[in-house]
């Protein structure tokens, strides 16, 4: 009888510090919505683009987007905003321009940048400067 409420107890508690752990995934998917990253993901993939997460995890932040071969306008670059964690933008044989480079500075942690084969001149690279994490270009 003892062992039997020892273990509808020790059940007990095991549902309520379940209850208290960190947010289930469908909560954070629902964050997610929304604050807009997954519209921002929708869009970005409408144009040929990839999205990849920490870990590949669906549950992690965004931390790289790949948009080679796209035509990139700057309302494109505005839905980068939405990856407050994304560290790497690869644009790489893009219509990607001096222009769209002044937008980029909203993208306090971008770490690296590939512009390979796109419009983008040595004058137009000084707008990197304000990007304080950039290291590879």
């Amino acid at each position: 009888m003892l062992r039997g409420l020892y273990c509808l107890s020790l059940c007990g508690l095991l549902l309520i510090s379940d209850s208290e752990a960190a947010p289930r995934p469908k909560a954070r998917a629902e964050e997610r919505e929304k604050d807009g990253s997954d519209a921002a993901i929708k869009a970005l993939e409408q144009l040929g683009g990839r999205v990849e997460r920490l870990n590949a995890d669906p549950e992690q932040p965004v931390v790289a987007v790949i948009l080679s071969g796209a035509r990139v306008l700057p309302a494109h670059i505005k839905l980068l905003a939405e990856f407050p964690q994304l560290h790497t933008l690869i644009l790489r044989e893009s219509q990607f321009d001096n222009a769209g480079l002044a937008q980029l500075k909203e993208l306090g942690n971008l770490q690296a940048l590939d512009l390979e084969h796109t419009s983008v001149s040595d004058a137009g690279l000084s707008a990197l400067r304000k990007l304080p994490k950039i290291k590879e270009v």
